[in-house]
């Protein structure tokens, strides 16, 4: 290059410094690669009370946290500092030094029996509502990883407060619904046949099912297929920020798609006074009262995962049903049927699972309450119906299919039973409220 180009070009790089330095800009400093967040976990009361404790990554987080004490301290430097009387130092430890007792973080050991004991005091725990808010925005975005909330402790966690999982044993607590027959052959009952399948439906669905790599792709590809062209409103998506913890230690799930009745369906008195039960997300505009509700998973996901996901909405969905029975139709909160059912969708095995979710009514108080004024307690569970392979062949994914739109269309007509006979005792609930 000749020097009449490099000056230019030199003056200007001298002038570019000359700026920087008189306006005291710096160029912007490089995000270090390994900043992460402290990972995030339920708060202490959510170990302290379980009753079985699985050995899980959060679990293992948990009692890191717990016997993690701070680095020893520095030996103090003596150099300079005026001579010590060993004499002194002898008298003051004829009695054993100091008590330290007081003094946070100190192990102390004694002499018990023949052998040394350990005595450790407990680090300061941080506050529970720092802990709770947590534990819900890890459930949010953590649910697909390895160290996913659902975890065996959280199942145990459900289980502890009243929310049982398929095949659990509970003498106390009903395995079926009494209407399980009728909701069997509601799934199975047979469509239309405008509504029947050709193979190159059955072909289309496969090849959109293995373009799937995550929740999204399934919720967006998959589950419009299975819902065809009803009008029945539904929300996809959607976290349950509104409602009311299930459990004292719970966590806010976002269900794939749920169905529900629109806001403007429901008296107004019983929608604002069951808000917290039947609303699930903070847009008051989203439909309300969800009895049907699908979780998915991406070819990576957890089955175990996916089914606590399920037993946590649907138990939301079938205590929002039950809030709403103790004010329409008390008379119906003990008849242990089911009215809300959930169902899951893996694409690996195009796995479709119907569950149902009903009620049995306990003495345990330990429980959360109705709202109504009866205050029953009342506990919940998740039983099995029917399961489609949708992959095997063109019937058994037209009777998958069926059974998704029959259930659809069966939630929707409990619902609208149970809107109309709140409906009616609007008026009523509404001076309860003045």
């Amino acid at each position: 290059m000749s020097s009449e180009l490099a000056s230019p070009l030199l003056n200007r790089k001298r002038n570019l410094d000359d700026e920087q330095s008189t306006t005291g800009l710096t160029a912007p400093a490089k995000r270090r690669k390994f900043d992460r967040q402290q990972p995030v976990n339920f708060p202490p009361s959510f170990w302290d009370n379980l009753s079985r404790l699985w050995l899980t990554v959060r679990a293992l987080r948990e009692f890191d946290r717990r016997t993690d004490w701070p680095a020893p301290c520095l030996q103090p430097d003596f150099t300079g500092a005026q001579q010590v009387d060993p004499v002194q130092i002898k008298l003051f430890a004829a009695e054993g030094g100091p008590r330290l007792e007081d003094l946070r973080s100190v192990s102390l050991m004694h002499r018990y029996e023949g052998s040394l004991l350990m005595i450790q005091f407990p680090k300061p725990k941080k506050s529970t509502v720092e802990s709770q808010a947590l534990a819900r925005s890890d459930m949010t975005s953590a649910s697909g990883s390895k160290t996913t909330a659902y975890s065996h402790n959280f199942e145990q966690h459900m289980i502890d407060s009243g929310c049982y999982p398929p095949l659990h044993p509970d003498p106390a607590h009903e395995e079926h619904p009494r209407n399980r027959n009728e909701l069997i052959a509601r799934l199975q009952s047979p469509r239309p046949s405008s509504q029947a399948f050709t193979q190159k439906n059955f072909t289309d669905f496969l090849t959109a099912n293995k373009s799937c790599v995550s929740e999204m792709d399934v919720t967006i590809k998959v589950l419009p297929t299975f819902a065809g062209n009803s009008t029945i409103p539904y929300s996809t998506n959607i976290m349950f920020t509104n409602l009311e913890p299930l459990t004292h230690e719970s966590v806010t799930p976002k269900v794939d798609w749920y169905d529900g009745t629109s806001p403007n369906d429901i008296a107004k008195s019983v929608r604002d006074y069951l808000d917290e039960y039947i609303v699930p997300g903070s847009h008051k505009e989203n439909i309300c009262l969800p009895n049907f509700l699908t979780e998915v998973k991406g070819p990576d996901g957890s089955i175990n995962v996916l089914r606590r996901q399920a037993l946590l909405a649907g138990c939301l969905g079938g205590r929002g049903v039950q809030e709403l029975l103790g004010w329409a139709e008390p008379q119906s909160l003990d008849n242990k049927k089911a009215y809300t059912i959930t169902c899951t969708y893996e694409p690996v095995q195009c796995n479709l699972i119907f569950y149902a979710i009903h009620p049995t009514r306990t003495n345990n108080v330990a429980h959360r309450p109705l709202s109504s004024p009866l205050k029953r307690y009342y506990t919940y569970r998740m039983t099995k119906l029917k399961s489609y392979l949708l992959a095997e062949d063109l019937d058994t994914f037209t009777k998958g299919i069926w059974a998704f739109r029959n259930a659809r269309e069966w939630a929707k007509a409990k619902r609208d039973e149970l809107v109309v006979a709140a409906n009616v005792m609007a008026p009523s609930l509404a001076n309860e409220l003045r």
